[in-house]
């Protein structure tokens, strides 16, 4: 009967009035008859009963006479208040309906009327499969919501949707699952679930997943053979993205096509199911949320197309030939007519330079339909720069605007770093011995990494702290200042052969010796003051604001679109104080944190949480790292116990946390905005210097209160002065908040939001409002951003159950489970109440589940800052970035070079010759000596002038055709020559392009397998028809001599067939042998002897392409394997 009522007062809307009705003010001595409202110290009053009013008989003392009117919604409980069948109220974080109309009294709270009132709940029941559970594997977790409740949105752990699949491998215990359920109407229920996760006695495959592009998404299962054998059978199940069957444990697809262009995020269950002989089996599976860039684009008002293209240029002659496909999904035609060109420098220094004013083209592009832009560089490249960017812009046939960039690179060599470790040496000197290839070019770290695990003993975090740090870099301009020979000149510093001199009188002159250098990683895209967003590591309050709003967007119309909730993806942020290569920012290592534990009970630590002083200056707090250390991790040393922690607070794969994959910014100021105006990089540049003077340790509590990081020394937030202590006198910040005081610190003042120090509604830009942009009524500070109390307590529900989980984890008290059970709590409240009220000691207390309204910057906010319009009279700015794109990641390389050193001398003279090309001189060829490049003219002659006399090396090149059997790629022919260049004496010199070594090849293996299955009479089973296969990109030559792979099929319940493949290197031919195998049995696997066998061996020879075929037949005739295989040797470009 109870349900019944409950069902019913839910379907009911009783009358209700706004909140912000317009009334008079309360007045004594007023005669008031019904119906009357009025409004008393700014809340609003409905007449009971005719009267006139007196001072006594104020509307707050006279519950007779006034009562609050029924109020619309869902609302905080409160006295003196009219509820009708229907209203809907909450009480201390429970949700009741009312069942009687009334006007509510101090002693009717909903719990103590339950002839009133009765509880009510979004969520009926959670139901989990398996609890306990065995480390790793797979646990459902299903949500069964209310059905009398409309538009409830679940999130599980943080990932949304109703059911979801977890796996928990970090540790054995208890493990705490956090369901929030929420609806538009802005009700909330949280519920946990306890799952017992004990150790496994079988193997249990772990599925991982990495994520450099969303276009090249790898799932994966570790070590597998240690516990299956090396011939197992992986079957992949990605849901929407389709299935595999593989030999390898992992496998990489593109999502590109799965993600649905009208949805911000699209979820799909990913399983794997391992088989393999004597009926092994082992089976998993794991929910992941992927988030859709391009509609988040969109939603903030840019339609940024799909792009393509090839970032490796050669230059010609008196152009930079280029060009990028564009995909258009939309449905509705886009129009591109605006291009503007800007240089990448190689000094990190220096301000990005636009070739010329925007141009305007014109480019229609169809719905959902691809077009070749040609992004010619019309002039030669400039001596210093490393590459160029192409920025497109235009607008779609509604109206909506359209923003494209590509970015073109020729190789950036001035910051190169000459490799001093040992153990780097020693290891790419045994890997170029290896390869029997000692002049291989280069080595990635992946493969030097790859290389040292494989050696007794595997890496260690000693060598893998080498790899990240090569020391002695080659000098840029601004750090020439030592030299060999100590007296603060640059002699004897290594140098590049087409370096510009730094000096009138130092020359680059080749030397006779090699040296292995490191190429770092850097990040294409992102110049001095850009802002880097990422999705973090994972750590609590890098974390944190991924779970500002638990809520599955299943509708976006209605509550995604509707900005009921931030979009909250991005958890870490920095500023890079370089262009590429150099980034600040403030962070927190959890792991130092974790060192300083509090409490003791039978000699486990960890009982009462952290130490409160650890948790309230968190270290390192702002520092500056190269690119390399902050997204491949690096050493710190803690200054106050000596032990070193290892972190890497950003990626620059697609972020995955709690199975959600989020794609990295780069928030920049407007390239059309700044082609116009080149102040607007000044002021931005002007910012990352100041950002090395501002000195912070990380506060959990700025999350919540973005104001404490003023940077004003009367702020009484800022640490205290302790000599020597490492936090003494910084400022209290995250990383967000870090950033905007970096902004504020600028002087003209910046303005982000609107034209004032405080922002107002009006500020604030309706796309950004959809997006849950707010400020409180009465302003908030330029910059920061309102967070209510629902958003607040749902972060710190997720903070306080991961520090729960974490001490289950950290905590393992001997004997009784149960014993722990307090330790989690502590943890979990210490670090709930750190966030929302900046109380580090707290360890008792749930007072974090009843916050204020706060306001603050997230990571996800800063791209709620305006971009740059205009700047005053007074220089005050209005506006600053405004703009992001995808950030574009290069990974470092390790190269043995002969290395040239700079060497004093004043002399000078030129240098002229031919450049010839298969016996003819050849036009437009690049000659590059002394930091000077010039092309050949018409009849293939060179001059350069001015060349320091010595010994050096002179270099040309240029783009040619290589043809091969069935087609031609184009490669860049190289020729080099020593030359000695006197005084007064032109040095003549011709050189002579040559292909690449002929001896390195690339193979490429297609094929597809037809079976055949006939069961009886003529009933065939076709099955798989066909199945496709490909290896793609492989190398062979002298550094690589044999390769081999294995591709399988099973069919019909009984067919099952091998195609295994060997290549060796022959002196630029390729020996190709294969064994195809056919079975035919009970099952589909390998059992017994095969039924049929194609064993061959062929010759593919340079340039050749083979298209052989095999056909598997059954003694019986009726089971049969049919393959066609395509193998191209070609010349490795």
């Amino acid at each position: 009967m109870a349900t019944e009522r409950v069902t019913k007062a839910l379907s009911i809307k009783p009358k209700c009035t706004p909140s912000d009705t317009v009334a008079p003010e309360w007045l004594p001595n007023t005669n008031y008859t019904v119906p009357t409202l009025v409004r008393y110290q700014g809340q609003l009053y409905k007449l009971l009963q005719n009267h006139t009013s007196s001072i006594p008989w104020r509307p707050t003392e006279t519950p007779a006479l006034w009562v609050i009117p029924t109020p619309c919604g869902i609302t905080e409980w409160q006295p003196q208040t009219e509820y009708g069948i229907g209203s809907r109220v909450t009480y201390k974080l429970s949700n009741y309906v009312c069942i009687q109309a009334h006007s509510s009294q101090n002693a009717w709270n909903p719990p103590a009327t339950p002839a009133l009132w009765n509880q009510f709940y979004l969520i009926q029941a959670i139901d989990v499969s398996k609890n306990p559970a065995k480390l790793g594997e797979t646990i459902t977790i299903t949500v069964q919501l209310n059905p009398d409740i409309k538009g409830i949105g679940v999130m599980i752990n943080g990932s949304p949707g109703t059911t979801q699949k977890l796996q928990f491998t970090d540790y054995v215990g208890n493990h705490r699952v956090h369901v929030l359920a929420v609806n538009a109407d802005r009700l909330e229920e949280t519920r946990f679930v306890d799952i017992k996760v004990e150790r496994a006695d079988f193997f249990v495959p772990q599925i991982q997943v990495s994520c450099p592009d969303i276009r090249e998404v790898t799932f994966s299962v570790p070590d597998p053979t240690t516990y299956v054998p090396i011939d197992a059978t992986y079957n992949w199940d990605l849901g929407p993205v389709g299935a595999w069957v593989a030999r390898e444990s992992s496998i990489t697809v593109s999502l590109q096509e799965a993600l649905r262009p009208d949805r911000p995020y699209t979820t799909f269950d990913v399983s794997l199911r391992i088989t393999w002989h004597n009926n092994g089996l082992a089976e998993a599976a794991r929910t992941f949320t992927f988030w859709n860039r391009y509609v988040l684009e969109k939603m903030r008002g840019l339609i940024k197309p799909i792009v393509t293209y090839d970032h490796h240029i050669r230059p010609g002659s008196d152009s930079v030939p280029a060009s990028c496909d564009i995909h258009n999904i939309e449905d509705e035609n886009i129009y591109l007519s605006k291009k503007s060109t800007q240089y990448l420098w190689e000094n990190p220094e220096t301000r990005p330079v636009f070739n010329a004013e925007s141009e305007d083209i014109d480019v229609e592009i169809g719905p959902d339909s691809k077009v070749s832009v040609d992004c010619t560089l019309p002039n030669k490249l400039p001596r210093a720069a490393a590459g160029f960017i192409v920025h497109l812009s235009g607008s779609s046939a509604s109206g909506k605007q359209v923003r494209v960039s590509c970015y073109f690179e020729t190789g950036s060599q001035a910051e190169a770093r000459v490799v001093s470790n040992p153990i780097v040496i020693e290891a790419l000197k045994e890997m170029r011995t290896k390869s029997n290839n000692p002049a291989k070019e280069s080595f990635t770290r992946n493969e030097l990494e790859a290389h040292l695990a494989s050696q007794p003993g595997g890496i260690s975090k000693t060598v893998r702290s080498a790899l990240g740090e090569p020391t002695n870099v080659l000098p840029r301009h601004r750090q020439l200042t030592r030299g060999a020979a100590g007296d603060g000149s640059l002699e004897r510093e290594p140098c590049f052969p087409d370096q510009s001199p730094p000096e009138d009188d130092l020359a680059c002159v080749l030397q006779e010796e090699y040296k292995d250098v490191w190429l770092p990683p850097r990040i294409v895209n992102a110049f001095k003051g850009d802002i880097i967003i990422t999705h973090g590591d994972g750590s609590p309050f890098c974390n944190l604001f991924r779970h500002v709003n638990d809520v599955d967007l299943s509708d976006p119309e209605t509550l995604f679109m509707e900005g009921l909730y931030h979009y909250q993806p991005y958890s870490h942020c920095g500023i890079m104080t370089q262009n590429h290569y150099e980034v600040r920012h403030c962070y927190m290592s959890q792991d130092r944190l974790l060192n300083y534990l509090r409490g003791e009970f039978l000699g486990v630590k960890g009982t009462d949480g952290v130490e409160p002083d650890k948790l309230r200056y968190g270290w390192p707090g702002a520092i500056t790292q190269t690119v390399d250390e902050a997204f491949k991790s690096t050493y710190r040393e803690d200054p106050e116990s000596g032990l070193t922690f290892w972190f890497a607070p950003f990626s620059f794969h697609a972020g995955i946390v709690d199975g959600q994959v989020v794609e990295p910014l780069v928030m920049k100021v407007d390239p059309f905005a700044e082609v116009q105006n080149p102040a607007y990089r000044d002021k931005v540049m002007k910012i990352a210097d100041h950002s090395k003077d501002i000195n912070a340790h990380y506060r959990p509590f700025a999350n919540s209160d973005g104001f404490i990081s003023d940077t004003s020394r009367n702020n009484p937030q800022i640490a205290p002065d302790r000599p020597g202590w490492w936090a003494s006198g910084s400022i209290p910040a995250s990383s967000a908040t870090y950033l905007r005081a970096c902004v504020k610190s600028e002087q003209p003042p910046v303005l982000l939001e609107g034209k004032t120090g405080t922002t107002t509604e009006e500020d604030i830009e309706e796309k950004d409002k959809k997006l849950g942009a707010a400020i409180v009524p009465s302003g908030t500070a330029d910059g920061l951003y309102k967070y209510a109390p629902p958003e607040r307590r749902c972060m710190a529900t997720w903070l306080y159950n991961v520090m729960y989980n974490k001490a289950n984890e950290k905590v393992e008290i001997p004997g009784p489970s149960g014993l722990v059970g307090d330790a989690a709590d502590d943890w979990g409240n210490q670090f709930a109440n750190a966030f929302i009220f900046g109380n580090e000691d707290d360890k008792d207390e749930d007072n974090w589940r009843y916050p204020g309204t706060t306001s603050t910057v997230t990571p996800s906010d800063l791209l709620f800052w305006d971009a740059p319009s205009s700047i005053n009279a007074l220089g005050e700015q209005f506006g600053l970035y405004g703009y992001s794109e995808k950030l574009i990641y290069r990974e470092g390389e390790y190269q043995y070079r002969q290395i040239s050193r700079w060497v004093r001398e004043p002399k000078k003279s030129d240098v002229a010759g031919y450049v010839y090309w298969q016996g003819i001189a050849v036009e437009g060829a690049t000659v590059i000596i002394g930091g000077q490049s010039v092309p050949t003219d018409a009849s293939g002659h060179f001059t350069i002038t001015k060349v320091p006399v010595g010994h050096s090396q002179i270099v040309a090149g240029k783009e040619v055709p290589y043809q091969y059997d069935t087609g031609s790629v184009l490669v860049w022919a190289e020729g080099k020559a020593a030359v000695d260049i006197v005084e007064n004496v032109v040095a003549a010199v011709d050189i002579t392009l040559e292909y690449p070594p002929n001896m390195y090849r690339e193979i490429t293996i297609t094929g597809n397998m037809y079976g055949v299955d006939t069961e009886s009479g003529d009933d065939e089973y076709p099955e798989p028809n066909p199945q496709v296969f490909s290896f793609n990109k492989l190398h062979l030559g002298p550094d690589k001599l044999h390769l081999e792979d294995v591709w399988d099929c099973g069919w019909g319940g009984e067919c099952y067939t091998k195609f295994r493949w060997w290549l060796d290197y022959v002196g630029g031919d390729v020996t190709f042998h294969v064994i195809a195998e056919l079975w035919e049995s009970t099952d589909e696997n390998p059992n017994g002897d095969p039924c049929d066998t194609d064993d061959r061996t062929l010759i593919i020879k340079k340039d050749e392409t083979l298209k052989p075929r095999y056909l598997l037949i059954n003694p019986d005739g009726k089971d049969k394997a049919s393959y066609g295989v395509t193998i191209t040797n070609t010349l490795r470009p």
